[in-house]
């Protein structure tokens, strides 16, 4: 009997048939979980380095990345980038992957690198320069301690990024410091032809948000 395919967010047979499908040989998320998921590829920037953003952070992708890092749902890791894994691996065909740092001892205890997985299926080049000295939760904090990040930050100096076009990767961006020391860090040491950055999603405040960033409220995640 031939198997039947999946949903790996729904659970539903993936029978339904579009031409996004027909670009791609293998699916991993039905066309009603990418609608909920909201795809958007919006362009920003961080410092003068230009990123895209693939998914709104709503509710529905939050509690997903929620059961993948935080609940350990490792077969979930395909589901964010992979369904658009051809236009990817065409966008950035001549670029080095390097995603963002993890605490050791969480990769550790989750059993795998949530980064490196989500993106592992393009089958793009990756690169592992970063890590974390410490255990930094973010998730309370206010905009002024997130920018300190950077001081647990540390870079591996022996890969050879000199002329290559690199993308940094990350799964959700708030305010953007850990990319920030990651971009310092990188031409502090390298001289890179171009680094550009690839999320899942970026989250966007909203005026009450930012107001309250203003008055060095902690950003919740959650």
């Amino acid at each position: 009997m031939k198997p039947i395919d999946i949903c790996k967010n729904c659970f539903n047979d993936l029978k339904e048939f579009s031409f996004h499908e027909l670009l791609n040989s293998k699916s991993y998320l039905c066309s009603k979980c990418i609608y909920k998921f909201q795809p958007h590829f919006k362009e920003f920037q961080i410092n003068d380095v230009k990123g895209l953003s693939i998914y709104f952070y709503n509710d529905e992708l939050k509690q997903t990345i929620f059961l993948y890092k935080g609940c350990k749902d490792y077969e979930l890791k395909d589901i964010f980038v992979i369904p658009f894994k051809n236009e990817f691996k065409l966008i950035y065909k001549n670029y080095i992957l390097i995603p963002a740092p993890s605490y050791n001892e969480k990769i550790k205890e989750r059993g795998f690198h949530h980064i490196k997985e989500i993106y592992k299926g393009l089958g793009l080049k990756m690169t592992d320069i970063f890590s974390k000295t410490k255990d930094v939760a973010q998730h309370n904090l206010n905009y002024a301690n997130r920018q300190k990040v950077g001081e647990y930050i540390k870079i591996n100096t022996n890969e050879n990024l000199n002329g290559k076009n690199i993308l940094l990767i990350d799964d959700i961006v708030t305010t953007g410091a850990t990319l920030k020391a990651c971009i310092n860090l990188i031409k502090k040491y390298y001289k890179p032809r171009k680094i550009k950055i690839l999320v899942v999603a970026k989250r966007e405040f909203s005026k009450k948000e930012k107001e309250s960033i203003k008055n060095n409220h902690p950003i919740l995640d959650r």
